[in-house]
């Protein structure tokens, strides 16, 4: 190392990125496939999920289960215990990454002293912490919710509320009742746990919004019309326990009583495997599993550079070897002391990489909104891994070198000729050809998300999303001296949101309009879906606001109801100008809901727009047949507020909305986010595999460099000999530099042939997940492959163009 620092230290770094960025990919892998590891027996505990109705496959599956679930299966075979949660969120309802559940519960205010707070919380049956066994520090945990009004805090929420941890026995204030501190658990691990809170309270006090446990069969039938889906049910199974026996008692019990728009049937998912549960999270194990080969091709990468550059630079130590056979060293001897030099370059590196990965970690998790950690005393496996990992890669970045050096012969040595240099080059092109193939593939496939990424964020919406604000309102935002059903559109916040400067316009949408909920029409005997629609309630002039413009009809008229062009085609319309005048509830095939329809709506039902398909869902479905029922301000239920803002106040004017909220009298905290911000949130997997593809592209780029870099250098001193005799026998400077700069042009030229059928298959496999998507350019792939070869040829260039000037009688000195 002493003998060549430069090609040691750019070895030993390179392969230490690598490491490091292999090393944090791997974390981030190990905390996803982890969450809820820390609790005991998390292998026998698992979660009751609903899939959707086999007749309505568009459906979304749920973490949630209806409230007869727990009855009907704690006496199931197999089952040892069960027990529900429900998550009160009305006060994140809509903001963005917490609008799951679209039903809205009453805030609830926690208080003790001075200190307040609408933190999540769960309601949970009493029995839960039989299920789920948190950690506890103080207080009997599973007798904590057996009592009324028993509440559970974890240590940091006990903090906030009291400045210490032991506080059970003490009073918390749940809206205005007085809750009993009875346990304290240990605090919620970060990004490494399915449960959003560490609140519980007893579902058994009067004021619970958890139904009650103990439901027969007959209540089940009697409350069909309150069968609703939002709380979570948990069971911890028997040792042995046969999962599909369970799901099919829940399936039998509920089949009387099944409703066809409503999901009747459950699946059991190990607690360990909920989170990477491809239903619930779709895309996850794809995103996990190009997350660890990216960091593997990385980690590839620098292998490569480092076994090149060892091969380059021992060509300096052919003589040593064939001195040192001639004194009798076996080719076993030299062999172990190359991989123990080989092996003591990876622990360097290795030790740099950690150094890395430790400062790397807490912006990564930032980043990627993770629980990753690194932890060698506590985490026993983790250490081990990383040992026998350090092992593995000493060996295989050792193996060639070594065997290649070990087997030359001392004879042919000392006279000054061997095939050494020829067996390197030929190893070398490959492997530099494989390098550069990875590198070709993460480019075009970061420019390809890029291009989708950019698609969906703008040409796919067809809206103007810009400086809009949107304000959520409900029933439970009522001034309290108003019955809850009068809070209109047109309230005093609307009417003066229109007065406040900075404000450009306002109108108002039910929530529907951010998610379409569609509509089914089905025949009499419900068991045939005849149609399904998307339906929004707008006001007048709300696809104004958005720039949207009708493709015929007009928006003004505001009499009937206005739809979207995939509605056109299927209402079985020639054309949107064919659909104006005409009744859109006639196209439907007879149904009980057409003729209900019909008799409420009357006129309003004519269809006087149609506008083009627009939608702020993701790409990855299709669009929707829409109708977007245009309402006058005074009749329509406000739920969503649209505030265009100008450009040039939006602080003042934010602020202006928050005290205006006040001084109307509404309940509760204001909920308001930017579209954008929304938009970004639906789009959140695709900008961070977006980026974070791009920040790999970026780390083989340099490591690609680094290695030719030092390659270069150690070909020019090979063929300084060889560049002499040439420029001797008249060969230019340019003719030596071209001579040398085509040697590496071709590894990068043949890496196309992998690189182009590679990425193609690849991007085609991933855009067939959008429903719309760019298409795949010739010219993306060319440019690819053309700025790796200018990469390639600009990293060598300046060492080529050196090498090749120098005078012959100093080359012709050389040895």
């Amino acid at each position: 190392m002493a003998a060549n620092k430069l090609l040691s230290t750019i070895s030993i770094l390179g392969l230490s990125v690598g490491i490091a960025t292999a090393i944090l990919m791997g974390l981030v892998v190990r905390n996803q496939m982890t969450f809820d590891a820390y609790l005991p027996l998390e292998d026998r505990t698992y979660l009751a999920v609903s899939p959707p109705n086999p007749k309505f496959p568009n459906q979304v599956w749920h973490d949630t289960s209806d409230y007869g679930t727990a009855y009907l299966l704690k006496d199931a075979p197999g089952v040892e215990s069960v027990a529900r949660l429900l998550l009160n969120n009305s006060h994140q309802l809509m903001i963005p990454g917490n609008y799951r559940n679209l039903e809205a519960h009453q805030p609830m205010m926690l208080k003790q002293g001075n200190i307040t707070g609408f933190d999540l919380f769960y309601w949970a049956d009493p029995n839960i912490f039989d299920v789920l066994r948190f950690p506890v520090l103080h207080g009997d945990l599973a007798h904590a919710l057996a009592r009324p009004d028993g509440i559970v805090l974890s240590r940091s929420v006990a903090e906030k509320y009291f400045g210490d941890d032991d506080v059970v026995g003490r009073i918390l204030t749940l809206d205005d009742h007085p809750m009993v501190v009875r346990a304290v658990i240990r605090d919620l691990p970060t990004n490494a746990t399915t449960f959003q809170s560490g609140i519980f309270v007893s579902g058994t006090a009067p004021f619970s919004e958890l139904t009650p446990l103990g439901y027969s069969r007959e209540k089940l039938f009697d409350h069909r019309g309150n069968y609703e889906i939002d709380n979570r049910t948990y069971l911890r199974l028997k040792p042995g326990a046969n999962i599909s026996n369970i799901e099919s008692i829940a399936a039998a019990y509920y089949k009387p009583i099944q409703l066809e728009t409503e999901t009747t049937q459950i699946r059991l998912t190990p607690l360990a495997d909920v989170n990477t549960f491809e239903p619930l999270n779709p895309g996850i194990r794809t995103r996990l599993l190009a997350a660890g080969i990216a960091g593997l091709l990385v980690l590839f990468i620098s292998a490569v550079n480092f076994v090149n550059l060892m091969v380059a630079r021992s060509a300096r130590r052919e003589r040593e070897v064939g001195v040192r056979k001639s004194l009798g060293a076996g080719r076993q001897a030299l062999m172990v002391q190359f991989l123990g030099e080989a092996m003591i370059a990876v622990i360097l590196a290795v030790c740099i990489a950690m150094v890395l990965s430790e400062w790397l970690l807490p912006a990564m998790n930032a980043f990627l909104d993770t629980g990753a950690s690194l932890n060698y005393v506590g985490d026993p496996g983790l250490t081990l891994a990383l040992f026998l990992g350090i092992m593995a890669l000493g060996l295989a970045v050792g193996a060639y070198p070594s065997f290649l050096l070990s087997s030359l012969k001392p004879t042919s040595v000392l006279r000054g000729w061997t095939r050494f240099a020829g067996q390197n080059i030929g190893i070398r092109n490959i492997l530099m050809t494989f390098q550069f193939a990875i590198l070709i593939v993460l480019a075009i496939s970061a420019w390809v998300m890029w291009q989708q990424h950019k698609y969906a964020m703008q040409e796919a919406l067809r809206v103007d999303a810009d400086q809009m604000l949107i304000v959520q309102l409900d029933e439970n935002n009522a001034p309290k001296q108003r019955p809850a059903v009068a809070y209109i559109c047109s309230s005093a916040f609307e009417t003066e949101l229109r007065n406040l400067a900075g404000v450009r316009d306002v109108e108002c949408s039910d929530r529907s309009f951010l998610s379409v909920i569609p509509i089914t029409f089905s025949d009499s005997d419900r068991d045939h879906i005849l149609f399904k629609i998307g339906e929004n309630s707008i006001s007048s002039n709300l696809l104004q606001l958005y720039g949207i413009k009708p493709l015929a009809g007009s928006l003004y008229d505001r009499t009937g109801t206005v739809i979207n062009s995939t509605a056109v085609r299927k209402l079985g319309f020639a054309s949107p100008q064919a659909a104006i005048g005409k009744n859109w509830i006639s196209s439907i095939p007879n149904s009980p809901e057409r003729r209900d329809m019909i008799r409420n709506q009357g006129p309003h039902n004519i269809i006087t727009a149609v506008v083009p398909d627009f939608a702020l869902t993701p790409v990855t479905k299709p669009f929707q047949a829409t109708i977007y029922s245009q309402w006058s301000p005074e009749d329509i239920g406000g739920q969503l507020v649209h505030i265009k803002l100008d450009g040039q106040m939006i602080p003042e004017t934010l602020t202006a909305i928050d005290h205006l909220w006040t001084a109307t009298r509404q309940e509760g905290p204001i909920i308001r986010f930017f579209l954008n911000d929304y938009l970004q949130q639906e789009y959140l997997d695709m900008t961070r595999e977006t980026a974070l593809l791009a920040i790999f592209t970026s780390l083989a780029i340099s490591l690609a460099s680094l290695g030719l870099m030092g390659i270069a250098v150690s070909t020019a001193e090979r063929r300084t000999k060889e560049i002499g005799i040439r420029k001797t026998m008249g060969a230019t400077t340019a003719e030596v530099a071209a001579l040398l700069l085509w040697q590496f042009a071709q590894p990068v030229l043949w890496a196309n042939v992998i690189a182009w059928p590679a990425a193609w298959w690849l991007m085609r496999r991933w855009l067939s997940g959008f429903a719309y998507h760019v298409d795949l350019h010739w010219w993306v792939f060319a440019a690819a492959s053309v700025s790796a070869l200018i990469i390639a040829l600009l990293t060598v260039g300046g060492q080529a163009f050196l090498t090749a000037r120098q005078k012959p009688v100093l080359a012709l000195r050389y040895e």
